[in-house]
């Protein structure tokens, strides 16, 4: 799986290379991004992007999640993660905000759900969102998450109510098969 790269009409998504340490900060250090973001730390340096990369190549190692850059096919420019984990089936995400609204998150976000239940094989996939994050919570249901309620989550070392999604395999292949949502 080393070699593991999603296209889509408008996207890449490939492994993080070392030379985006410098192009993730002026992303990331963002705190219209970062607020949502429960694992990324804020403010955000280049010493936390080396330190990124670092770690996503270690769990691509160990085969126990994927975390890839977000990339405009065209211009081969990052504008943003998307990730998820083998062990649990969460799925994270973000896109820089010079690139919002533009739908290069559900189109990013589509794809990590073929790779988690193609490639995975996972059984379900889930998500937690802050309550206020709208445009997540859109995203999520749009590609056929459906919330299950709220639990406590982990924000940078503070613990959050957040809204729990999930979506079963079966669910989202029906959703292939009838062209709906996740289509």
């Amino acid at each position: 799986m080393i070699g593991l790269k999603f296209k889509t009409q408008r996207l890449t998504l490939r492994r993080f290379r070392r030379r985006d340490v410098s192009t993730l900060p002026p992303l990331l250090n963002d705190w219209d991004v970062a607020r949502w973001l429960a694992r990324t730390p804020y403010p955000y340096a280049t010493k936390d992007a080396r330190d990124w990369i670092g770690i996503s190549r270690s769990v691509w190692r160990r085969s126990t999640g994927y975390s890839l850059a977000v990339t405009k096919t065209s211009s081969g420019d990052l504008i943003g993660g998307v990730g998820v984990s083998q062990q649990s089936g969460e799925i994270g995400y973000w896109i820089g905000q010079p690139y919002w609204g533009r739908g290069f998150g559900t189109e990013a976000v589509r794809e990590v759900l073929r790779l988690g239940f193609e490639v995975m094989d996972l059984p379900d996939l889930w998500a937690n969102v802050l309550p206020d994050n709208k445009a997540s919570r859109n995203l999520l249901e749009k590609l056929g998450f459906e919330e299950r309620g709220t639990r406590p989550y982990a924000f940078r070392s503070v613990e959050k109510t957040t809204i729990y999604y999930t979506l079963p395999r079966w669910q989202w292949q029906a959703n292939q098969s009838n062209g709906s949502k996740a289509s």
